[in-house]
């Protein structure tokens, strides 16, 4: 089903000025919510160091870190894997 719907005219402004001010919203919107998903996922993210493992339960200390976090909290955690050499040809 095909809608086509006229194009917006504001009598005494040019079109080409309405289609150039719908570009720029649709740019500002853009980075809108880039810096928003981008902040969101920077400020969750911290670095702590495992303390011991006991069947299955690990103590991780984060120093100063730990007023953002609180018990029950589901957290991801992601190990540091070395880098193997990569050869050419």
């Amino acid at each position: 089903m095909d809608r086509h719907y006229p194009p917006i005219k504001i009598p005494g402004v040019p079109e080409k000025e309405i289609a150039m001010k719908k570009q720029i919203i649709a740019v500002l919107s853009a980075i809108a919510l880039l810096a928003t998903v981008t902040t969101a996922s920077v400020a969750a993210s911290f670095t702590c160091t495992v303390e011991s493992i006991d069947k299955g339960q690990v103590v991780l200390s984060c120093g100063e870190l730990t007023d953002r976090i609180n018990v029950g909290d589901k957290v991801k955690i992601r190990t540091k894997t070395e880098r193997k050499a990569v050869e050419g040809c």
